[in-house]
Order: C-alpha cells, then sequence, then structure tokens
C-alpha cells in the first residue's frame, strides 16, 4: 500500500504538505496538513527514510487506531531534487508480521529517485507546453500587427498622395486657399497616423509618450 505525498517545495517551505495521491490507504488525500503531523512531515524534518515497526509510532499520524494498519510496519522515503525534498513515498506492510528490512529500504529509495525524475519530467513537458503556448500567441499576435501595417499603413499612404494631388490642384487652379489649408491639416493627421502605425510594427511607443510621463502626456491630452 503506497501513498505518494506532496509534491510542492512551496508547501514544504511554508511548513505544511498537501497529500497527492494514495494508493489503497485513503489517508486522506488532498488535504494539507504541518511537517509537524504524520510521517510525513517526519520524512520531512529528518531528510531521510524513516522505517518504523508499526505506524502507531508516527507522532500526530492521520490513521484511526482502528484501522488494520495502525499495527503494521510503515516506511517513509523521501524524494528528492537537487538536494531538495519535493515529495515523500510512503509504505505500509500489509501483514503485520513483517518489518522493513535494509533492503526493502534500498528498493524503496531507488523508487523514490526515480519518481523524482518523473516528477521533474512531468513539470518540465507543462513548461514547454507554456512555452509553447506563448510563442504561438506571439506569432499570432505578430502577424495581427503585420496584417494592421499592411491595411492601414497602405491605406494611409494613399490618401497622402491623395491629399498631395489634391493639394496641388487646388493650387494650380487658384481655388480657395481655404479648401487649401484643410486638405494641408488632413494630410499631417494621415503623415502622423502612418508614423504612429510604423512605430507599432516596430514595438514603439506612441510618439507623444517618447521621453515623458504617461501621466503627465494623458493630462495634456484632455486640457
Amino acid at each position: 500500500m503506497t501513498s505518494l505525498e506532496d509534491s510542492s517545495c512551496n508547501h514544504f517551505s511554508n511548513g505544511t504538505y498537501a497529500k497527492k495521491v494514495d494508493f489503497g490507504v485513503g489517508c486522506q488525500e488532498g488535504q494539507t496538513f504541518s511537517l509537524e503531523e504524520g510521517l510525513t512531515g517526519q520524512v520531512v524534518r529528518d531528510r531521510s527514510t524513516v522505517i518504523l515497526r508499526t505506524y502507531s509510532d508516527v507522532a500526530k499520524g492521520h490513521i484511526s487506531p482502528d484501522d488494520p494498519r495502525w499495527n503494521c510496519a510503515v516506511i517513509g522515503v523521501p524524494i528528492q531534487w537537487d538536494e531538495r525534498v519535493i515529495g515523500t513515498c510512503i509504505i505500509f506492510w500489509a501483514n503485520p508480521e513483517r518489518v522493513f528490512t535494509p533492503d526493502d529500504a534500498a528498493l524503496a529509495e531507488l523508487f523514490a529517485s526515480h519518481a523524482a525524475i518523473a516528477l521533474k519530467n512531468s513539470e518540465l513537458h507543462a513548461l514547454a507546453s507554456e512555452r509553447e503556448q506563448e510563442a504561438a500567441i506571439g506569432a499570432e499576435r505578430e502577424r495581427a500587427v503585420r496584417d494592421v501595417h499592411e491595411t492601414i499603413g497602405r491605406s494611409l499612404a494613399a490618401l497622402l498622395l491623395s491629399l498631395e494631388d489634391a493639394d496641388k490642384a487646388f493650387r494650380q487652379d487658384g481655388l480657395d486657399t481655404t479648401a487649401s489649408q484643410h486638405i494641408g491639416t488632413a494630410r499631417n493627421i494621415a503623415h502622423d497616423a502612418l508614423a504612429e502605425t510604423r512605430r507599432t510594427i516596430l514595438r514603439m511607443g506612441p510618439a507623444s509618450l517618447a521621453g515623458r510621463d504617461p501621466r503627465v502626456a494623458v493630462a495634456e491630452e484632455l486640457t
């Protein structure tokens, strides 16, 4: 009967541990306890294998005295990585007449070393998956920015050319200079918008915020 307890160093560092997995024990799985309780607490505090002739020797144990395992031998092995305890493996003998031997302890410690590798591999796979997702999101963001530049940027460039042609036509025909002034204003707005679009594709902030306190710039825009 095996219980894998805790896979979080943060729990250990906070003076607690959480029971993650039980196989045939049902020892309050999913709950969190102080390191002063249970065999797991003793294993973490000692940072070494603990062998008890009966579970009843555990300080503040989590199994009822009415449970058959109360009088069975138990061994607790630390699951370690980089000299840190990241979990424990608790094993009971089903036969009250049996006790754990040094050979049993060596076998349990070998299992714990493989468990540590499995736990770390799981963490690495989860981290790699998260980074792949972040990379995919970043690539999609880049694609969206390029699309903005391709569509809005080209439209603004075309608008600028049209405004230039309109302004030239007005000047050549000697028409109302007021209309020419409005065209010039529109041309300046379009030029600024195109510049901001290019700053966006280059991951630069708005030109109005360059070297300025954002709060001051916003306040000036609102006045």
